[in-house]
């Protein structure tokens, strides 16, 4: 059913004529009444059902907007886009044949490029998301970039950066994962887990180690004080506690293990300066990855 009609109000933007849109029936679920004034589409895209766009939002190029959808003010849904029983709002963006569907939120100015976002999830706070699937009441909150990867029943909170890559029934926090890498059933907090990684039912650390990263304790010349894991290079991570400052890396699994201040490579365990190297032959960023530091 049409509730809207559109009326002689338009506006150019971005290379397209959008006019502004009238409720001609009231509807309760948006609190839109008869003759209320709304948002700006053009004569390709469609609002039906309940749907309503809010003033200054803006919908064009062949979108459909459709169930008990609400697109807030500032919004803009573009190229080939759907948004079904859901909200956007706050200036968020929908872009590029991304679909939008069962009662998800994007809003705060996020950006949902060529995905998917269902299932009730949440995309909240400057967020990027580009040729993923965001699913199953997953979050994603603050700052996070998500890039060619599947987010199941996942809370996402914080400046990570996620890059092809599937994660699942997990917590992200502050970390980089990258690069064909498998999260399942684990809290990743304050890590990078890069290059064809898999960690399972697996725990990483919560705060900043209250320790140094390397093993030496009588060597003062090497002062990284706090830092993050690093789990990289074709690592298994299974059913583990992975606490403080930790460099896993080269093809090793660790199964079933409480581990902090360890350097493991290809399941040899090294001292900090051996480490060093071996980052280096791995073409790792030494800066991040022996020295990153946490300031607080």
């Amino acid at each position: 059913m049409i509730n809207i009609e559109l009326t002689d109000n338009t506006i150019e933007y971005d290379g397209y004529t959008l006019y502004q849109i009238k409720a001609i029936n009231p509807y309760k679920h948006n609190k839109v009444y008869k003759d209320i004034l709304g948002g700006y589409i053009d004569k390709t895209s469609i609002i039906a059902d309940n749907a309503w766009i809010e003033k200054d939002a803006k919908v064009y190029n062949c979108c459909v907007i459709t169930g008990n959808t609400r697109i807030g003010e500032d919004v803009i849904v573009n190229n080939y886009s759907t948004v079904t029983d859901s909200t956007i709002e706050d200036k968020a963006i929908i872009t590029n044949d991304s679909h939008i569907q069962d009662n998800s939120t994007i809003e705060c100015g996020s950006i949902v490029d060529n995905s998917t976002v269902k299932d009730n999830s949440i995309v909240r706070g400057n967020n990027f998301i580009k040729n993923s699937i965001i699913s199953d009441k997953s979050s994603v909150f603050f700052n996070s970039t998500v890039i060619d990867s599947k987010i199941h029943n996942t809370g996402i909170f914080g400046d990570n950066t996620i890059i092809n890559s599937i994660i699942s029934n997990s917590e992200i926090k502050n970390s980089v994962i990258k690069n064909n890498c498998i999260v399942d059933k684990s809290i990743v907090i304050k890590t990078i887990i890069e290059d064809n990684c898999t960690v399972s039912n697996s725990r990483f650390p919560s705060r900043p180690s209250p320790y140094k990263l390397y093993n030496c304790k009588n060597d003062k010349n090497d002062d990284p004080e706090y830092h993050i894991c690093i789990i990289k290079d074709n690592t298994t991570i299974l059913n583990s506690v992975i606490l403080y400052g930790n460099i896993i890396a080269d093809n090793s699994t660790i199964k079933d293990e409480k581990i902090k201040n360890e350097y493991i490579f290809n399941n040899t365990r090294v001292n900090y300066h051996t480490a060093k190297i071996k980052m280096m032959e791995l073409k790792a960023d030494t800066d991040s990855a022996i020295n990153y530091q946490y300031h607080y």
